[in-house]
């Protein structure tokens, strides 16, 4: 959603599962332990509430306000925020494109301009991957 939330069903064999997000262009971040899923029980995860739901305690809380998502700039999904992302938003602020929904759009705001780039050079910087289990 435009707001940030998600919400998925999942099915499958009852257990104990890790849970993995990706996004177009944000890197994929783990929960931090498993999450009991069932056939019969559903589950809820909130990944945004604090920053050791994630493995690894690794998420973005850009404004400081104790809101946490994933980090934006994995462009080409290597599971690096690294220099070869930033071939394709160049490209991509070079053409300005708009109104649509681009891997190159990392904050969301439907434009792929100069805006962006704080956040992938800000995450470039901090040499954001991806924390696995």
């Amino acid at each position: 959603m435009t707001d940030g939330t998600c919400t998925a069903m999942i099915t499958g064999t009852n257990g104990n599962y890790y849970i993995a997000v990706r996004q177009r262009n944000s890197i994929c971040t783990w929960s931090s332990a498993p999450v009991a899923l069932s056939l019969s029980v559903p589950a809820s995860y909130n990944f945004s509430t604090s920053l050791n739901q994630s493995f690894g305690y690794w998420m973005a809380d850009n404004y400081s306000e104790g809101i946490y998502s994933l980090f934006s700039g994995d462009i080409n999904q290597d599971e690096f925020i690294d220099a070869n992302d930033y071939t394709s938003f160049d490209q991509d602020n070079a053409n300005g494109l708009c109104c649509g929904y681009f891997a190159t759009d990392l904050n969301g705001d439907g434009f792929v301009d100069g805006s962006d780039y704080p956040l992938f050079d800000t995450n470039n910087s901090m040499g954001v991957l991806s924390i696995h289990p």
